[in-house]
């Protein structure tokens, strides 16, 4: 009989995992990863990935979160899921072509042209939208 979730899910061959809301959090607390690699093969950033966390300010990225993120998981032989780049409640509806929305979807392109090239040979899945058009 399997000791842990993650040992189930491995023996029937199922991804099983959990977002972690507060990346930062998770980070900082050994607890939390220690529970979270004990029983998911799958870690899925709630935020840390998506453009308006990596990008706070125009053309200046951080990517310290998701990249320690990306340490923990291959560490623990987890794979890894973005949750979605684009997120509906943080992007307008629809384009107003005014010079910020312009500005804003340049921002985005951007952000993900840099994650592509960052994650080339991860085990990294994105939803890449999440209900734009809301």
């Amino acid at each position: 009989m399997p000791s842990t979730l993650r040992e189930l899910a491995d023996r029937c061959h199922f991804t099983l995992g959990a977002a972690t809301l507060s990346e930062r959090n998770f980070l900082a607390n050994s607890a939390y990863q220690q529970l979270h690699t004990q029983h998911f093969n799958l870690l899925v950033p709630a935020n840390a990935m998506k453009c308006h966390e990596v990008c706070r300010m125009p053309q200046q990225y951080d990517f310290s979160v998701p990249d320690a993120l990306i340490e923990i998981a291959t560490q623990h032989q987890q794979k890894m899921r973005g949750h979605a780049l684009c997120w509906h409640r943080r992007y307008r509806r629809l384009p107003t072509h005014s010079r910020e929305s312009l500005a804003e979807d340049t921002d985005k392109r951007d952000c993900q042209s840099r994650w592509e090239k960052r994650l080339s040979g991860h085990r990294l899945t994105f939803r890449l939208l999440s209900a734009v058009l809301r």
